[in-house]
């Protein structure tokens, strides 16, 4: 999905495969001839293929490139370990999964084998105890009659158990109960999403008159992956610090904002706090405020009754 287009644009995507030996028995060998047999074009312009020919003991690389019309591209990479024979179908939904530290995180891998299996979810951080994060079990118990099927075993992990600018592999590994030297296994790399980088939020003049002085609110200098944008801002306003914030604009990707503001409560010396958010594309934000000093109500302002 190219998202700088406009709906309904009718320029295709251009997708490339490729294919390289990993593994250390002819590393950097051209492997293109998995797709010779599955009836795709010689330019492999297609969105989904099917690979043959793979041989035990060797590890592929299988790479997507996709380009668009005007020479921009996009690139991901998988990884292919063939199982030997009688060993379970393991996969997983995803190759990379980008997810914010404060949510929650959901796996999910498929088995299908034809014997009773034992799955078990696992991960390279060695400083961190799976067991202790996971919401769900890590290891399951599968007899033949519902293996025969795919099942589905998912992992759930606790929101703030990981942490942001991180990348984690978890892998889903499945063996035979009556043959433990025929496991399968596929796994997930996981990025933990961080919020955007601290900027500047200046709000100007620094004072005022209640309801009369127009304020200008710029927030700037916030950084963020270039994968994370856009960045979207949003400005809002409380009279203390136990009060609710009052929206005055609602995110966008507006970096100010030129507003009035009430008179600052009595107890607060008269000044308001305004709150600067801002966001990125996958909704990790950060918060920034700053005071307005000295802020009393006009001399010519009048009180209304509006009930009489």
């Amino acid at each position: 999905m190219d998202k700088n287009l406009p709906p309904g644009s009718n320029y295709d995507l251009i997708y490339k495969w490729s294919c390289l030996v990993a593994s250390s028995k002819n590393y950097g060998s051209v492997c293109d001839y998995i797709f010779k047999n599955s009836g795709i074009p010689s330019t492999f312009e297609q969105k989904k293929i099917t690979v043959n020919g793979l041989l035990e003991g060797y590890i592929y690389q299988v790479t997507l490139v996709v380009s668009t019309f005007d020479g921009r591209t996009s690139s991901n990479s998988i990884t292919i370990e063939p199982a030997p024979p009688g060993a379970p179908e393991v996969s997983t939904e995803s190759s990379l999964v980008k997810i914010n530290y404060n949510s929650r995180l959901v796996l999910t891998g498929t088995i299908s084998a034809y014997n009773s299996q034992y799955a078990t979810w696992a991960f390279d951080e060695l400083s961190i105890d799976l067991n202790e994060i996971s919401l769900t079990p890590t290891s399951k118990e599968f007899n033949e009659a519902d293996i025969k099927y795919v099942v589905s075993y998912p992992i759930s992990i606790a929101p703030f158990s990981l942490l942001p600018q991180k990348t984690y592999t978890f892998s889903l590994v499945s063996c035979p109960i009556s043959n433990s030297s025929l496991c399968s296994y596929s796994s997930i790399r996981v990025l933990i999403n961080s919020p955007p980088s601290p900027g500047i939020f200046k709000v100007s003049p620094s004072e005022g008159k209640a309801l009369t002085t127009r304020f200008t609110a710029v927030q700037s200098f916030w950084t963020d992956d270039l994968s994370d944008y856009p960045l979207t801002y949003q400005f809002e306003y409380s009279l203390g610090l136990d009060s609710d914030p009052m929206m005055l604009t609602s995110y966008s990707e507006k970096t100010s904002s030129t507003f009035e503001l009430p008179a600052g409560l009595l107890s607060q010396e008269y000044n308001v706090t305004c709150k600067g958010s801002i966001s990125d594309s996958y909704g990790a934000f950060n918060e920034i405020y700053t005071p307005v000093k000295g802020y009393f109500f006009p001399q010519n302002f009048k009180f209304y009754n509006f009930t009489e």
